[in-house]
């Protein structure tokens, strides 16, 4: 049977793309070949190497602050919440286009057995991947689970790694409707779904096919034939600056763990023109009132460049102050 790796990428910078031409050199020496699917563009280099390379310019993130997660700060006996103002809510879309357009490109040329794996993986032998196969012989898809993907006793998602016989997967599993995937995610992340991702395409695609499900403990069961390269992984680190109403005040909140350690300066200017300063050395906080009457208008710059303005005029800015941030009492 045909065989073929799909690598779903994003490498933006040299480290992510170093990555990415080790991959690709570890699967050439196993004599695979290789279909590129990446929303940024590639080194000649490594595209001379891949069989296939699709480059997608669509890169949708969604920002939506109904579907971001709570960050949260212990002051004395009182938890502050808030959501990041710039934290991305979820790659999801990408990630969809990659998987479904990947796959449906694959079908479309005749392939066959098609093994997925993101870019920062290094692979040392054949051995896992021509088991797949011989199963997939019989079956649409292999999968991996570990114990945390069971609820209730119950499958439900897999890990991001298989192989699938595409031959075996109908055209209608694999349409991108953005709309209709925005929709499901707030249902799944309303009704506290997780992983939501996993759970979402295990639920349109996978729990369809007639799969073969290999028990797994953890990551390192499958460290026999892969490694995982960790070398562009950095800290995450988020902004962590929100305006809440407490004690019938509006206050200003920023907690500083810079990893340089450095101080951070803030402009806050209150109705377009009445200015605060203050600033906030590391690893310490700030928790300010702002004591002005009738605050309409807030605005913050921080190292003098823009953070956030809110207009508390307008309802979906009253909701950073209302529903996206908030104290309470431990």
């Amino acid at each position: 049977m045909k065989e073929i790796v799909l690598i779903s990428a994003y490498t933006p910078d040299t480290p992510t793309q170093d990555n990415l031409r080790e991959l690709i050199k570890s699967l050439k020496d196993l004599n695979y070949r290789v279909c590129l699917m990446t929303h940024t563009s590639t080194p000649s280099d490594i595209i001379d190497r891949c069989d296939y390379y699709v480059y997608d310019k669509e890169n949708e993130l969604l920002y939506d602050p109904e579907i971001k997660y709570f960050y949260f700060c212990t002051v004395n006996e009182y938890k502050i919440l808030f959501k990041d103002y710039f934290a991305v809510a979820t790659h999801m879309l990408p990630v969809f286009r990659m998987y479904l357009g990947g796959l449906a490109y694959l079908k479309s040329m005749g392939e066959e057995i098609v093994h997925m794996i993101e870019y920062d993986t290094i692979v040392k032998n054949r051995e896992i991947w021509d088991k797949n196969t011989e199963i997939l012989k019989e079956k649409d898809a292999v999968f991996y689970s570990f114990p945390r993907f069971y609820q209730d006793n119950k499958l439900v998602c897999v890990y991001g790694f298989q192989s699938v016989n595409v031959k075996n997967i109908s055209y209608d599993f694999l349409n991108f409707i953005p709309e209709e995937l925005k929709k499901q995610y707030k249902e799944y992340f309303d009704t506290l779904q997780y992983p939501i991702f996993e759970r979402i395409i295990f639920d349109n695609i996978w729990n369809k096919l007639n799969y073969h499900l290999i028990q797994l403990n953890d990551e390192n069961d499958l460290s026999s034939s892969f490694d995982l390269n960790l070398n562009h992984i950095g800290s995450g680190q988020g902004e962590n600056t929100t305006i809440h109403f407490f004690e019938g005040k509006y206050h200003f909140f920023h907690n500083n763990h810079n990893e340089d350690k450095s101080t951070n300066h803030f402009e806050i200017i209150i109705n377009k023109n009445q200015y605060i300063n203050l600033a906030c050395t590391f690893p310490h906080y700030l928790w300010f009132p702002l004591d002005f009457e009738n605050i309409e208008n807030i605005k913050i710059y921080k190292n003098n460049t823009f953070i956030k303005e809110i207009d508390l005029t307008n309802e979906e800015d009253k909701k950073w102050i209302t529903e996206h941030s908030c104290v309470i009492k431990r």
